[in-house]
């Protein structure tokens, strides 16, 4: 596994290899070479063994010229950099969101009061609920090869755990806990024979799970003795089980279509960043359950999960990969164990 898109020719150290996945920022690499000055050689090394399936341009630069060569690598990534929340009503809602944690934590430091503090530790059960919402990341994705079109849609999923938090004598806690969840999407596949004018459809419906174990700090600001408004951030660390897969079959005058689709990961562990706010109401007595509800908003910091779909009909086969999208947002609630 590569960090960056160069490295040391494993067959002469005198030279160093540029990689690039993607045709566009190969040729904006080489005009920018050959602006520059700088000497090389381009080859296309196909990979489709590889996880994604796609190829590589590869240019091969000596060592006298690797500075330069480095510096129009990265001017070439920022150029085609993609931004990190990429829907611009969410950019700045996630912006004003913000705002409103950092203003709550004021508050909550400002009205600190001697008889709020409760129990030390707290802990609680939570269920969520993931909303398939388009302008916090869920989109669907489409991709078409071969005669075969895709469309990925996320259309939910649930989990369940517990939580751990430990409170300090200001209005901040930091929280942890263990969680299980369940995804589902739907696949749309649609598959154009050679031989045939009229296409054929399928939907098939996969399933994914993982464990998480969050990690967060968290403030408040006390509505009254026994209700809080509530705000954390930080990261989850996420254990994605297995990968998944669903097949199918049909039949048109007597000719069987087979047909897959499956979800993969490149890691088996992530770290999203993750942030909540919600309201928490406190019992009077100790003995007594208490309740939160809230809302929670996650994102991974890279392409992690990626799917495939392939149709087969005699001897016609076409394969069409995508990655999945890296952002979610649930609502939560949670039980406050006495």
């Amino acid at each position: 596994m590569r960090w960056t898109n160069y490295f040391v020719h494993p067959g002469d150290n005198r030279y160093h290899v540029f990689a690039f996945p993607i045709l566009e920022h190969a040729d904006s690499f080489e005009d920018r070479l050959h602006k520059a000055g700088i000497p090389f050689e381009r080859h296309l090394e196909a990979t489709d063994g590889d996880a994604t399936g796609r190829n590589e341009w590869l240019f091969g630069i000596h060592r006298d010229h690797f500075q330069g060569a480095l510096h129009e690598n990265h001017l070439v990534h920022a150029t085609y950099r993609s931004k990190f929340i990429p829907v611009d009503g969410f950019r700045w809602s996630l912006l004003i969101g913000t705002l409103a944690v950092v203003l709550i934590a004021i508050i909550g430091a400002l009205t600190q009061r001697a008889n709020a503090q409760t129990d030390i530790w707290q802990i609680s059960a939570s269920s969520t609920w993931m909303a398939p919402l388009v302008v916090l990341g869920a989109e669907p994705i489409s991709q078409e090869d071969e005669g075969l079109s895709l469309t990925w849609t996320p259309t939910g999923g649930v989990s369940f755990g517990l939580r751990l938090l430990r409170r300090f004598p200001s209005s901040w806690s930091v929280e942890t806990g263990l969680e299980t969840m369940r995804t589902w999407s739907d696949w749309d596949l649609e598959f154009q024979p050679l031989n045939d004018p009229f296409p054929l459809y399928d939907t098939l419906t996969l399933r994914t799970s993982r464990y998480r174990m969050p990690l967060l700090a968290r403030t408040h600001v006390p509505i009254n003795n026994r209700s809080n408004l509530t705000a954390s951030a930080g990261i989850s660390i996420d254990y994605l089980v297995s990968d998944a897969f669903t097949t199918g079959t049909q039949s048109r005058d007597e000719v069987y279509s087979d047909y897959m689709v499956e979800e993969n990961r490149l890691h088996r562990f992530t770290l999203p960043l993750r942030a909540e706010i919600g309201y928490e109401f406190l019992p009077s007595k100790k003995d007594q359950l208490g309740f939160y509800v809230g809302a929670m908003w996650w994102r991974d910091w890279n392409q992690n999960r990626w799917g495939e779909a392939t149709w087969t009909r005699e001897l016609e086969t076409a394969d069409v990969r995508i990655f999945m999208a890296q952002a979610a947002f649930a609502f939560e609630c949670r039980i406050i164990l006495p």
